[in-house]
C-alpha cells in the first residue's frame, strides 16, 4: 500500500501537469486563452500575453496591443506626406529631421478609422495638433490633439470610426514624429467557430469551413486553405459565430484564385446578438481577389455567407472581420477583462489600449494606464514631480506624500510648506525660543534670526545676560549706583535700591543735581510739597512753594477783590439800563397826553368852522407848516380814536390849529 500511493500520487501530478500543458500551451505563433490571437511579431517571437519579446517588433500591417490592429497608413495608402518613408520603417527611434508642420495621408478607397497612434522623438512635443477627416473632399470630422508630459506614444481616438479616404494633420510637434500608425481595427473573426453546408472530399483535401479563419489567405485551393462546398450541395452556405458580441464596420473576404467567379452573387449578412440581420451585402459580378465590404459600426454576434440559386459552389479562402470589442462600460480588452484605470472614475476608456480621456488615474501613465509612475514623479498621468523638500526626492506616486519626510525646514504631506508660526526644525516640530525678536528664527536651525530680546544671548536666547549687565545683547552695564552693582538684566533696574545720594529706577540720578518727581522734595526726595501750593508745586530744597505770588490763601484774597469789582461794575451797567427804560417811558407818556388834546382842538374847530376859513391858508402855507398825524403816532394810539383816520389827511398849523383835507 505504501508504495502504490507515490506512484498513484506521481501519476496523477504528470496527469495534471499534462492537462496544465494542454491548456495553456499553444501552437507556435499563436497565443490567448484559447489560442484564438495570431503573433505578429517579427520572427513569431511573442510573449504569452502577444508583446513581441526583446529584439522583435510588430510585423508590417500590424500594431497596437499585442500588434494585433490593423495598420492601415503602412499598408492601404496611396500617397503621403514627406518623410513617408521614415514614419513607416516600422521604427520608432529613426524620426523626422527636417521641420514638418503637415502631414496628409490618402487611402486607395474609404475606410472606417477608430484611432491614429503618433510616436514621438521627444515626450510632450506634440501641443495642439488638428485632426482632419475627409471623404470625396470634403470634411467630415475634426478635432484637436496635445500630448501629455510623459507621452512618447500620443493615441488620438477622434476618428470615432467614420470612414475617410483622407487624413489630414497639422501643428507645432510633428517635427518631432518618428512613426506613424492608423488602426482599421482588429480581426475578430480568427479562429471563431465555423460551420459549412457541406464540404467537399474529394482527392483528400481538407477544405472545411475553419479554413476561412485561421489566418492564412492564400487563394489556392490545393494548400487547403480554403473552404468548398460539395458539389452537389443544394443551397451552400458558410456560417460564423462569434465568442462575444464585437463592433464591427468592416469585412474583408479574399477570393480563390482560379475558379474566383464561383463566389459571384452570393450574399453576406451579419447577424446580431439576437439572429437579426444587421448589414447584407450581395457580391457582385466583378471578378476581384479581395472584396472589402464598408458598413455602419453595428454589435454582431455571427456572419452567414449564401447564395439563394442552387446547385453553386462556394468557397472562401479567408474571411476577415474587422472591429473590436463590445465592452461593458468601465472594461476594455479583447476579452473585455480589464477594469478602467481613469482618473475620472464615471467615464470610460477607450476598448483597445484602455487610455482615458480625464487621463490615467494617480500613480499610473502610458498603455492601458497601467505603467507605474517613473522615479521623482507622481499624479494624474505622472505630470507632477516630487517636491525637491522631499528627503531623497521621492514621493507616493498616488499622493505625491515624501516617502521619507520633509527636510529640516518644511513640513506638509508633499513638503511644499516652509516651517511658519514660529515654528522650525523636521517637520516643523520645534518651536523657535520665546526670547527670539518677534518669536522669529531660522527654519532650519533654529537660530534667532533678528536677534534676542533685552535681557538674553546665544543664538537660541536662552541664556540670561551675565552678571552687571542688562539690555539688548547685554550691552549694557548696571549703574555703579544700584545697591550690589546689580540690576534687573532686561531693564536695567537696580532691584535692591540705590546707594544714598542717588535716585531713579537705574540709580543714574544725582539727588544733588536731579529735579525731584513732581509734588516731592528734600534729599531723597521722599517728603511730599504743602497742600497750600498753587498745583503742589515747590522747591527740592526746603520745600517753598515754587509759585513766586504766594500761597494759595494769597490767591484766594486777591480773587474775592477781584470778584468784587467785578460784581459792582455788573450793577452799575444795570442802573444804567434801567435808567435808559425810565426815560423813554417818560417821552412816550408826553406824546400820548400831546396826541390827546391835539384831537380835542381838531374837534371843536371843525364844529366851529365853514370851508372859507380853511380857504384862508394858501397852498404854500398848508404845506410848509403842516405834517401827518401818523408820524405822531408811533406806538399806534390811533387805534384807540373814535373813529378811524385813514379817510382824511390831518395836519397841524403854527398857530396850533390842525385842519382835515
Amino acid at each position: 500500500m505504501t508504495a502504490v500511493l507515490p506512484a498513484t500520487f506521481m501519476l496523477y501530478l504528470l496527469a495534471l501537469s499534462g492537462c496544465q500543458s494542454s491548456v495553456s500551451a499553444c501552437a507556435t505563433g499563436w497565443f490567448g486563452p484559447k489560442c484564438q490571437y495570431k503573433c505578429h511579431c517579427t520572427n513569431n517571437n511573442c510573449e504569452s500575453s502577444g508583446e513581441c519579446r526583446a529584439g522583435s517588433t510588430c510585423v508590417v500591417e500590424w500594431f497596437g496591443p499585442a500588434c494585433q490592429y490593423q495598420d492601415l497608413f503602412s499598408l492601404r495608402t496611396t500617397t503621403t506626406a514627406p518623410a513617408a518613408d521614415v514614419l513607416k520603417d516600422r521604427n520608432d527611434n529613426t524620426c523626422v529631421t527636417s521641420g514638418l508642420n503637415t502631414l496628409t495621408v490618402t487611402f486607395n478607397m474609404s475606410y472606417p478609422i477608430t484611432w491614429i497612434r503618433f510616436k514621438l522623438r521627444q515626450p510632450g512635443s506634440l501641443n495642439n495638433v488638428t485632426m482632419t477627416f475627409s471623404q470625396d473632399q470634403k470634411v467630415v470630422h475634426h478635432c484637436n490633439l496635445t500630448s501629455r508630459k510623459n507621452d512618447r506614444t500620443v493615441d488620438s481616438f477622434c476618428g470615432d470610426g467614420r470612414s475617410a479616404d483622407q487624413v489630414r494633420a497639422e501643428g507645432q510637434g510633428l517635427n518631432s514624429l518618428c512613426s506613424l500608425y492608423i488602426s482599421g481595427g482588429r480581426n475578430v473573426a480568427l479562429k471563431q467557430r465555423a460551420f459549412q453546408s457541406s464540404i467537399y472530399k474529394e482527392n483528400g483535401m481538407s477544405v472545411d469551413a475553419s479554413n476561412a479563419v485561421d489566418g492564412n489567405r492564400t487563394s489556392y485551393l490545393p494548400y487547403n486553405s480554403c473552404t468548398h462546398t460539395g458539389l452537389s450541395d443544394p443551397s451552400p452556405q458558410w456560417n460564423l459565430t462569434l465568442s462575444r458580441p464585437q463592433l464591427v464596420y468592416r469585412y474583408d473576404i479574399y477570393n480563390r484564385d482560379p475558379l474566383g467567379e464561383r463566389i459571384f452573387e452570393f450574399i453576406v449578412t451579419g447577424l446580431s446578438p439576437d439572429g437579426l440581420p444587421v448589414m447584407n451585402y450581395t457580391i457582385p459580378r466583378i471578378l476581384k481577389p479581395l472584396y472589402s465590404i464598408i458598413s455602419n459600426p453595428s454589435v454582431i454576434s455571427g456572419l452567414r455567407v449564401y447564395i439563394t440559386q442552387r446547385e453553386k459552389i462556394l468557397s472562401l479562402c479567408e474571411v476577415e472581420i474587422y472591429g473590436d470589442s463590445a465592452c461593458e462600460a468601465f472594461n476594455y480588452g479583447f476579452e473585455c477583462n480589464k477594469p478602467c484605470h481613469c482618473e475620472n472614475k464615471a467615464e470610460t476608456c477607450h476598448v483597445a489600449t484602455g487610455a482615458c480621456p480625464s487621463g490615467c488615474a494617480a500613480g499610473f501613465y502610458g498603455e492601458e494606464c497601467l505603467t507605474p509612475c517613473p522615479t521623482l514623479t507622481w499624479g494624474v498621468d505622472c505630470v507632477r514631480e516630487c517636491s525637491v523638500h522631499c528627503v531623497n526626492q521621492t514621493c507616493h506616486r498616488m499622493t505625491g506624500a515624501c516617502d521619507f519626510g520633509c527636510h529640516v525646514g518644511y513640513s506638509g504631506d508633499n513638503c511644499t510648506y516652509e516651517c511658519a508660526n514660529s515654528t522650525w526644525g523636521k517637520d516643523c516640530s520645534g518651536f523657535c525660543s520665546s526670547q527670539c525678536w518677534n518669536r522669529t528664527c531660522n527654519v532650519f536651525t533654529g537660530v534667532c534670526t533678528n536677534g534676542c530680546n533685552s535681557g538674553y544671548l546665544g543664538d537660541n536666547c536662552t541664556e540670561d545676560c551675565p552678571p552687571l549687565t542688562w539690555g539688548v545683547g547685554c550691552l549694557n552695564s548696571c549703574s555703579a549706583h544700584c545697591v550690589n552693582k546689580t540690576c534687573a538684566p532686561i531693564d536695567g533696574r537696580c532691584e535692591h535700591g540705590c546707594e544714598d545720594g542717588y535716585t531713579g529706577d537705574r540709580c543714574d540720578e544725582d539727588v544733588n543735581t536731579t529735579a525731584c518727581p513732581a509734588m516731592t522734595w528734600g534729599d531723597n526726595c521722599e517728603k511730599p510739597c504743602s497742600d497750600h501750593c498753587v498745583d503742589k508745586l515747590c522747591t527740592k530744597l526746603n520745600g517753598d512753594c515754587d509759585n513766586v505770588e504766594g500761597s494759595t490763601e494769597d490767591r484766594l484774597g486777591m480773587g474775592i477783590g477781584i470778584g468784587m469789582v467785578i460784581s459792582f461794575i455788573v450793577c452799575a451797567i444795570i442802573g444804567v439800563i434801567m435808567f435808559y427804560v425810565w426815560r423813554r417811558k417818560q417821552r412816550e407818556l408826553k406824546r400820548k397826553q400831546f396826541v390827546g388834546s391835539s384831537r380835542t382842538i381838531v374837534d371843536n374847530d371843525y364844529n366851529q368852522t365853514d370851508d372859507k376859513k380853511y380857504n384862508t391858508l394858501t397852498s404854500y402855507e398848508a404845506a410848509a407848516y403842516t405834517r401827518p398825524i401818523q408820524e405822531a403816532m408811533e406806538v399806534g394810539e390811533a387805534k384807540s380814536m373814535d373813529k378811524p383816520l385813514s379817510d382824511h389827511n390831518v395836519y397841524e398849523a403854527s398857530n396850533d390849529c390842525v385842519y382835515i383835507n
